[in-house]
């Protein structure tokens, strides 16, 4: 009997000691930034990291535009980070749900002496019920490879491939990466964009990383262009590559849209990139070390030159999505035309409604449709917005006369009008 009892506590003990506890970790509530374009509510997450964020009442259809981390610049006469990748579409629907939400951050500069690629930057992603949309990180840039350093690595565009020391170049540059995408984005309105990074040139003449709008150049080692948008109420660049440094000559310049500027050698003077310009935020010069990605941009990290200079971080992505700003209800009152008090009976008159927005009207006689006045198209620019009914009315006395709006635009409801009585008087003339 006591055997026993040891024995269940020696097989109570092994399962307490093998149980594994499981600590259940939710993203973080979203706080991004919401503005108005146009009839538009424009949210904008722009921190770096995953939250979740639940779509408002009455939001439907969505515009978005999502892009990925920038990779980081190569180190030691490098190539420049590619763009971080970039998707964007026009119809996306989701009736009440819940996205999680994430914003890559950019790829880690390499560092001196260690001789790997800049780090690729952080994928960003918005996905929901049906939907799992994915804009991959930028690769990092190559860093200088004689003796069979690495290459620039694949990503949402391609990092830029390093300088050699004698000879061409010879090792593969970075080449951009396709996602598959849930919902297909052909049936979003959706394209999803970037660009090869540059091979090498001459020798010590390294690549520019791509770019969500063009490829990367070397000679001097410009990073690819940014692709544009305007979904935050102006048009601006993204996701530009990071210049490739510069040795004997000028640092490539960084990738319209953020991209950093290359670094440049002292050799013969040379001068550091120049950042990208013409996204939300410009990319850094290059000096010796390369500058760095455009917070929010995407932009690729700009490459160190030699001798044992660092590249670039990379520039943050951002998410932002766009819905029709929802209102509610819009006004509707009914009047009779040329401003009379009555009407006459079997007689035609001529029901106004006033509407605050344009739409299709519905008029009726005690609750049924009054015939040949359904979905009456409304005409005019506000405040003088209208649609008419020719009413006969086959009954005298008081006649409660309604309508009701199917507005056109999305941010507002269906909306019924007040009963509008009408005292409906005898002919006074024989028919």
């Amino acid at each position: 009997m006591r055997l026993k009892s040891k024995v269940k506590i020696v097989l109570l003990t092994t399962l307490i000691s093998n149980l594994t506890i499981i600590n259940n970790s939710y993203a973080a509530d979203c706080s991004p930034e919401i503005t108005t374009n146009g009839s538009r509510t424009v949210v904008a997450f722009k921190t770096v990291g995953t939250c979740t964020w639940s779509t408002p009442a009455g939001a439907t259809d969505f515009k978005g535009l999502i892009v990925a981390g920038g990779g980081g610049g190569g180190a030691d006469l490098a190539g420049g980070g590619g763009g971080g990748g970039y998707v964007e579409f026009e119809t996306l629907t989701a009736t009440s749900d819940v996205f999680t939400v994430t914003v890559g951050d950019g790829g880690a500069g390499a560092v001196t002496n260690i001789r790997v690629a800049g780090s690729n930057g952080g994928n960003s992603t918005v996905v929901g019920t049906g939907v799992n949309l994915i804009a991959r990180g930028g690769a990092g840039g190559a860093t200088w490879y004689a003796g069979g350093y690495p290459a620039g690595a694949n990503g949402g565009s391609g990092g830029g491939q390093a300088g050699y020391n004698g000879t061409n170049s010879t090792k593969s540059n970075g080449t951009q990466t396709l996602q598959s995408q849930t919902p297909i984005l052909s049936t979003i309105g959706g394209q999803q964009f970037g660009f090869d990074g540059s091979a090498g040139g001459n020798p010590y003449y390294p690549g520019g990383g791509g770019g969500a709008g063009g490829n990367g150049s070397h000679t001097p080692a410009t990073g690819g262009s940014g692709r544009s948008n305007s979904i935050l109420g102006t048009t601006y660049l993204w996701a530009g590559g990071g210049g490739g440094a510069g040795w004997s000559g000028v640092g490539g310049g960084g990738g319209s849209g953020g991209g950093g500027g290359g670094g440049s050698g002292s050799v013969s003077a040379g001068v550091g990139g120049v950042g990208g310009t013409g996204g939300l935020n410009n990319g850094g010069n290059g000096v010796y070390v390369g500058g760095g990605g455009g917070t929010n941009t995407g932009g690729g990290g700009g490459a160190g030159t030699h001798n044992n200079y660092a590249g670039g971080k990379g520039g943050s992505g951002i998410v932002v999505l766009s819905y029709l700003t929802f209102i509610g209800n819009t006004t509707i009152s009914l009047q009779l035309a040329s401003g009379v008090a009555t009407a006459i009976y079997r007689s035609n008159s001529t029901i106004e409604a006033l509407v605050g927005t344009a739409g299709r009207v519905t008029f009726y006689q005690a609750g049924k449709v009054i015939p040949g006045c359904k979905n009456r198209n409304s005409s005019g620019t506000a405040p003088n917005i209208k649609a008419t009914c020719t009413w006969k009315p086959s009954t005298r006395g008081s006649v409660k006369i309604s309508a009701s709006i199917n507005p056109t635009s999305a941010s507002y409801a269906l909306t019924n009008s007040a009963v509008f009585p009408v005292t409906v008087s005898a002919r006074t003339t024989p028919r």
